[in-house]
């Protein structure tokens, strides 16, 4: 089993909300394969965002995005980040639910060569469903498949994309129970429905002084494919 991608940070209380289309709201569930199209590309799946201060760092913040979810551990070397999709955090800073930051990572070659390219954090020259590369210089990661992570950083930017353990905890068992009819709370503690699996994993890291002294964030992730 791939270890997984900061665990203890992953799973930390979120000091900055994750939020899905500019709309303020916890964290509630894990979104995996959740049609045809999505589990025949798991690599435009998002699984989950999360966003959060970093728990060594408070001044700085750490975003991940999760993709392609219930991957077994064998097929480490074998899942890819597809080439022409664009995964992006829009980042509000004043509530409006229009993104004024942008982070951004694309996919580059393929196999053991594949690299991940990170642009941002930057404003962006169009907001909504319209979408442009930015203009910023690139960090540039190798994907990681083995338990060393292979980090990339410039400026107090880190970033790391690759294949790694599931860090979303949800007993799927008990849920069906609940809403069956058949139980009538969650167990404590429960059993992880996704453990022993893994995702791709997105994350960069950087001070949140560079989203122009912002306070209070929404945080939502998007794939975007180019237009037909």
């Amino acid at each position: 089993m791939n270890p997984s991608l900061a665990r203890r940070g992953l799973l930390a209380a979120l000091a900055l909300t994750t939020v899905a289309a500019g709309t303020a709201a916890w964290l509630r569930a894990a979104d995996h394969r959740d049609s045809a199209f999505l589990t025949a590309n798991p690599g435009q799946d998002i699984a989950d965002v999360y966003s959060f201060r970093s728990p060594d760092d408070p001044s700085r913040l750490v975003l991940v995005m999760t993709l392609a979810g219930l991957q077994a551990p064998s097929d480490a070397g074998t899942v890819q980040f597809p080439d022409g999709v664009v995964y992006q955090w829009k980042i509000d800073t004043d509530a409006d639910a229009v993104e004024d930051y942008v982070v951004q990572a694309y996919a580059v070659g393929q196999g053991t060569t594949q690299v991940v390219k990170f642009l941002g954090p930057s404003r962006p020259a169009v907001t909504g469903i319209s979408n442009q590369l930015l203009r910023t210089p690139p960090i540039t990661v190798p994907v990681s498949y083995g338990a060393d992570p292979r980090v990339g950083s410039r400026q107090g930017v880190s970033v790391f994309a690759g294949l790694r353990d599931d860090p979303f905890f949800f007993d799927l068992a008990q849920f069906q129970a609940v809403i069956g009819g058949t139980a009538a709370a969650f167990r404590n503690p429960g059993i992880d429905t996704f453990a022993g699996t893994n995702v791709l994993a997105l994350a960069i890291e950087f001070p949140i002084a560079l989203l122009g002294g912002a306070t209070q964030l929404g945080v939502w992730g998007t794939v975007n494919v180019p237009a037909n």
